[in-house]
Protein backbone atom coordinates (compact mmCIF):
# COMPACT_ATOMS: atom_id res chain seq x y z
CA UNK A 1 0.00 0.00 0.00
CA UNK A 2 1.18 3.32 -0.66
CA UNK A 3 1.95 5.73 1.58
CA UNK A 4 1.05 8.95 -0.72
CA UNK A 5 -2.05 9.28 -2.67
CA UNK A 6 -1.82 8.23 -5.70
CA UNK A 7 -3.20 10.70 -8.89
CA UNK A 8 -5.41 10.76 -12.19
CA UNK A 9 -2.25 10.62 -14.70
CA UNK A 10 -2.18 10.77 -18.10
CA UNK A 11 -1.34 6.98 -18.55
CA UNK A 12 -4.99 6.45 -16.81
CA UNK A 13 -6.31 9.12 -19.11
CA UNK A 14 -5.01 6.83 -22.27
CA UNK A 15 -6.00 3.75 -21.02
CA UNK A 16 -9.69 5.15 -20.02
CA UNK A 17 -10.56 8.32 -22.05
CA UNK A 18 -14.59 8.58 -20.59
CA UNK A 19 -12.98 8.97 -17.03
CA UNK A 20 -11.99 12.44 -16.34
CA UNK A 21 -10.44 14.73 -13.54
CA UNK A 22 -12.32 16.90 -11.49
CA UNK A 23 -12.25 18.59 -8.42
CA UNK A 24 -8.55 17.31 -7.22
CA UNK A 25 -6.06 15.30 -8.48
CA UNK A 26 -7.14 12.10 -7.12
CA UNK A 27 -11.29 12.60 -7.79
CA UNK A 28 -12.09 11.62 -11.15
CA UNK A 29 -15.94 11.22 -13.16
CA UNK A 30 -17.01 8.61 -15.39
CA UNK A 31 -18.55 9.96 -18.35
CA UNK A 32 -20.75 6.89 -19.20
CA UNK A 33 -22.74 6.97 -15.73
CA UNK A 34 -21.73 10.33 -13.90
CA UNK A 35 -20.46 8.72 -10.95
CA UNK A 36 -17.70 10.45 -9.25
CA UNK A 37 -14.83 8.32 -6.86
CA UNK A 38 -11.65 8.87 -6.21
CA UNK A 39 -8.90 6.98 -7.40
CA UNK A 40 -6.09 7.88 -4.49
CA UNK A 41 -6.40 4.22 -3.08
CA UNK A 42 -5.26 2.04 -5.57
CA UNK A 43 -5.07 4.00 -8.50
CA UNK A 44 -5.92 2.22 -11.99
CA UNK A 45 -7.54 -0.93 -9.33
CA UNK A 46 -10.06 1.78 -8.57
CA UNK A 47 -10.86 2.12 -11.97
CA UNK A 48 -11.19 -1.02 -12.72
CA UNK A 49 -13.50 -2.20 -9.90
CA UNK A 50 -15.74 1.19 -10.94
CA UNK A 51 -16.38 -0.71 -14.47
CA UNK A 52 -16.82 -3.76 -12.85
CA UNK A 53 -19.82 -1.67 -10.48
CA UNK A 54 -23.85 -2.62 -11.42
CA UNK A 55 -24.05 1.39 -11.95
CA UNK A 56 -21.66 1.73 -14.53
CA UNK A 57 -22.15 -1.52 -16.52
CA UNK A 58 -26.44 -0.78 -16.65
CA UNK A 59 -25.23 2.63 -17.79
CA UNK A 60 -23.09 1.18 -20.57
CA UNK A 61 -25.90 -1.04 -21.54
CA UNK A 62 -28.47 1.79 -21.74
CA UNK A 63 -25.79 3.62 -24.09
CA UNK A 64 -25.26 0.31 -25.98
CA UNK A 65 -28.95 0.24 -26.80
CA UNK A 66 -29.90 4.01 -27.41
CA UNK A 67 -29.11 5.30 -30.56
CA UNK A 68 -27.77 8.27 -30.50
CA UNK A 69 -29.21 11.75 -30.68
CA UNK A 70 -26.97 12.47 -34.33
CA UNK A 71 -29.12 9.91 -36.07
CA UNK A 72 -32.22 12.07 -35.71
CA UNK A 73 -30.29 15.34 -37.86
CA UNK A 74 -30.21 15.41 -40.79
CA UNK A 75 -27.32 16.99 -42.93
CA UNK A 76 -29.97 17.73 -45.37
CA UNK A 77 -30.81 20.77 -43.07
CA UNK A 78 -27.58 22.68 -44.04
CA UNK A 79 -28.55 25.28 -46.12
CA UNK A 80 -27.13 24.95 -49.39
CA UNK A 81 -25.57 27.83 -51.60
CA UNK A 82 -28.79 28.83 -53.32
CA UNK A 83 -30.17 29.19 -49.53
CA UNK A 84 -27.04 31.47 -48.77
CA UNK A 85 -27.43 33.72 -51.95
CA UNK A 86 -31.29 34.06 -51.34
CA UNK A 87 -30.49 35.35 -47.74
CA UNK A 88 -27.82 37.71 -48.94
CA UNK A 89 -30.21 39.26 -51.52
CA UNK A 90 -32.60 39.64 -49.24
CA UNK A 91 -30.18 41.14 -46.65
CA UNK A 92 -28.94 43.39 -49.74
CA UNK A 93 -32.72 44.43 -50.92
CA UNK A 94 -33.37 45.46 -46.61
CA UNK A 95 -30.25 47.02 -46.97
CA UNK A 96 -31.53 49.38 -50.47
CA UNK A 97 -34.50 49.90 -48.62
CA UNK A 98 -32.86 51.74 -45.42
CA UNK A 99 -30.52 53.71 -47.81
CA UNK A 100 -33.66 55.04 -49.88
CA UNK A 101 -35.54 55.71 -46.68
CA UNK A 102 -38.91 53.57 -47.71
CA UNK A 103 -41.14 52.26 -45.68
CA UNK A 104 -40.76 48.67 -44.83
CA UNK A 105 -45.03 48.06 -45.30
CA UNK A 106 -43.93 48.50 -48.90
CA UNK A 107 -42.20 45.06 -48.69
CA UNK A 108 -45.24 43.17 -48.49
CA UNK A 109 -45.73 44.27 -52.44
CA UNK A 110 -42.13 44.25 -53.44
CA UNK A 111 -41.55 41.22 -51.85
CA UNK A 112 -44.57 39.47 -53.76
CA UNK A 113 -43.45 41.18 -56.80
CA UNK A 114 -39.45 39.68 -56.42
CA UNK A 115 -41.16 36.54 -55.91
CA UNK A 116 -43.19 36.32 -58.97
CA UNK A 117 -40.14 37.44 -61.17
CA UNK A 118 -37.41 35.73 -59.82
CA UNK A 119 -37.93 33.59 -57.00
CA UNK A 120 -40.15 31.75 -54.96
CA UNK A 121 -38.21 31.34 -51.66
CA UNK A 122 -37.57 35.25 -51.71
CA UNK A 123 -39.58 36.06 -48.41
CA UNK A 124 -38.55 39.61 -47.03
CA UNK A 125 -41.83 40.97 -46.00
CA UNK A 126 -42.61 44.11 -43.54
CA UNK A 127 -42.01 41.85 -39.93
CA UNK A 128 -38.50 39.65 -41.70
CA UNK A 129 -37.01 43.35 -42.90
CA UNK A 130 -38.16 45.14 -39.66
CA UNK A 131 -35.67 42.15 -37.86
CA UNK A 132 -32.61 42.60 -40.64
Amino acid sequence: MPKRKLAFNVNLQAKYPFIKQINTPSDVKCGKCRTEFSVSHSGARDIEQHLNSKKHKNADRAAALSPSLLTFFKKSDAPTSKDLDIAATEGVWVYYKIQENHSFHSNNCASKLIQSCFDPKFTCARTKSDLL
